[in-house]
């Protein structure tokens, strides 16, 4: 209940922090619109399953990206995220959540058929912190439980626009974001340290 919750604090709905536009939640594209056969070495890079993890630290894996034409890409509007979206998993590894910030590699990506992606209102909702949200055990089990399906497990849009999230104000919420990305900024460089090294 609210009156449980800290000063300021509010239980609000995903959609309630949603920026207010038309394709601020929005899925991917068609599959027959986006498959294989239209990949090309270069163009406008297209976020898979393979390229979000579970695993908090990994906002965004280029390993394994796959292109398409600019042309093309330019139809997929709605599909369209860049820094500051979320993406989520609607089909396959349910839970599995990204984010574009200032570790992507390209300006602007096309989310695939089986992901879903969320542009939050920047006076409501701090990026970062809404990306360790939907990362945390607690909302990433509530996703699961809410799974369809049995062979392709699914979550489709309208369930994430009803997923509950507990939102302190911005100023909290941005001191938040910055004391968790600092401890995942060290985690990664000491990876790639570890990386170094092994290649050395």
């Amino acid at each position: 209940m609210a009156s449980e919750l800290p000063a300021g604090w509010l239980r609000v709905r995903t959609e309630e922090v949603a920026a207010p536009h038309r394709h601020a939640m929005a899925t991917g594209p068609f599959g027959s619109a986006i498959s294989s056969k239209y990949f090309v070495s270069e163009g406008v890079p297209v976020i898979r399953g393979s390229n979000l993890s579970e695993a908090i630290g990994t906002r965004l894996s280029h390993q394994s990206l796959v292109f398409i034409p600019e042309d093309l890409a330019a139809k997929f509007h709605r599909s369209e995220v860049r820094a500051g979206d979320l993406v989520f998993t609607c089909w396959g590894t349910i839970g599995q959540v990204g984010l574009i910030d200032e570790r992507a590699e390209y300006e602007r990506y096309i989310v695939s058929n089986k992901q879903m992606k969320l542009t939050p209102a920047p006076l409501k909702a701090e990026s970062l912190f809404l990306y360790y949200v939907f990362s945390s055990p607690e909302v990433m089990g509530s996703i699961q439980s809410q799974k369809i399906g049995s062979s392709v497990p699914g979550f489709n849009l309208g369930q994430l626009r009803a997923v509950e999230i507990f939102l302190p104000p911005l100023p909290e919420q941005r001191r938040i974001a910055a004391v968790l990305g600092a401890l995942d900024d060290k985690i990664e460089l000491n990876r790639k340290m570890n990386k170094t090294l092994e290649e050395m």
